[in-house]
């Protein structure tokens, strides 16, 4: 179940990303921005935001089999920043686990 959880995050993404493509190629990165929150459960997590719509909501770290979030606030931001470096650049913008060891960005498992 946690990957078929993985693959339908995954491929939500990738339906957002290449719609967004459509509309907005090239996409300069200051159309986009990251908020981060601290969630019930004691990780953190992160929103991408483009012209002011909600285009990605990263609740858990679909990257990893299980419920995981961020460590701390600089590591969702670390990570949010990527995947906006990466949207602007109209590349793919999964991360995945080399992804966040290259970055030192640091998990937690939550409930």
């Amino acid at each position: 179940m946690a990957t078929a959880l993985v693959l339908a995050t995954t491929l939500s993404l990738l339906a957002i990303y290449a719609i967004d493509l459509q509309q907005h190629s090239p996409v300069e990165k200051e159309e986009y921005r990251v908020v981060t929150q601290k969630s019930e459960q004691g990780g953190w997590t992160y929103n991408i935001y483009h012209s002011q719509q909600l285009l990605i909501k990263q609740e858990y770290v679909p990257a990893i089999d299980g419920k995981f979030q961020f460590s701390t606030q600089k590591d969702a931001e670390k990570a949010g920043s990527k995947v906006m470096e990466r949207l602007s650049k109209g590349h793919n913008p999964s991360l995945s686990p080399k992804d966040f060891n290259e970055n030192n960005i640091q998990l937690v498992k939550v409930p």
